[in-house]
């Protein structure tokens, strides 16, 4: 077996006689070989001359450079209609675009490779809301105002409110309280008594365009009210069943 190893190294040398250098070059070009190279034959490409680091490791990548273009495009049209991908979706999207598994580090060497991309926590978005805040919609809501204003001629800002409402528990919400409580260090059990009133008020703000607003109003449910001293008389509303 070893003879017949000599006899096939003998026959490489025989027929080219830049064998011997390009082995001493491999040999001497591992030991410095930079970190950044992962892959021992891009490597020695890059080393003769053939292939840049940079070339190296983009064909190494999961997604050819037009592949990862369409992708981002692709994360941008799903985040601007309000259907973000976290990083397990991405890799999915990734595989079935690839053909092949996406590794567990292709998210994080996405965004090292395109800071636009930014991981980050979202705000709830009603779908309803989100379904009728479009091109078509908000268009359509302009081109009413106008003719109204093409009806009615000049109207001031004074005359031009909005309003939102706001639904809050009287019990209080379970999360997203700011406030922090004192307890000693050896307390394990950090507990705080909370109401179990889950009843929902709704409260309704109107403002004009001019900068005045009206007193908020609060719309209860039928039942006992409860402590209201400290409301201004007539901004409480009560919902009346006729049926």
């Amino acid at each position: 077996m070893s003879y017949g190893s000599k006899s096939r190294y003998n026959s490489h040398a025989f027929h080219d006689p830049d064998y011997e250098r390009r082995i001493q070059a491999a040999i001497e070009g591992t030991t410095t070989l930079p970190k950044k190279y992962k892959n021992l034959k891009q490597a020695a490409k890059a080393l003769d001359g053939k292939l840049s680091y940079k070339d190296a490791a983009t064909n190494h990548r999961l997604l050819n450079p037009s592949e990862e273009q369409a992708f981002l495009d692709w994360i941008k049209n799903d985040a601007e209609s309000g259907q973000p991908w976290d990083n397990c979706t991405l890799c999915d999207r990734a595989t079935d675009l690839a053909g092949r598994r996406a590794g567990k580090c292709f998210a994080s060497r996405l965004i090292s490779r395109h800071p636009e991309l930014v991981p980050a926590n979202p705000s709830k978005l009603d779908p309803k809301r989100a379904k009728n805040f479009n091109e078509t919609v908000v268009s359509d809501f302009f081109n009413k105002l106008n003719s109204i204003y093409e009806q009615y001629g000049d109207i001031s800002l004074e005359q031009i409110y909005n309003m939102d409402e706001k639904g809050i528990q009287l019990g209080g919400g379970r999360k997203n309280d700011p406030r922090k409580y004192m307890y000693f260090r050896d307390q394990r059990n950090r507990y705080k008594i909370s109401s179990d009133n889950l009843e929902l008020v709704t409260i309704v703000k109107c403002v004009s365009a001019a900068g005045t607003s009206v007193p908020p109003s609060f719309m209860l449910s039928d039942g006992p009210l409860p402590n209201l001293s400290e409301l201004p008389d007539g901004s409480i509303g009560r919902h009346v069943n006729y049926l």
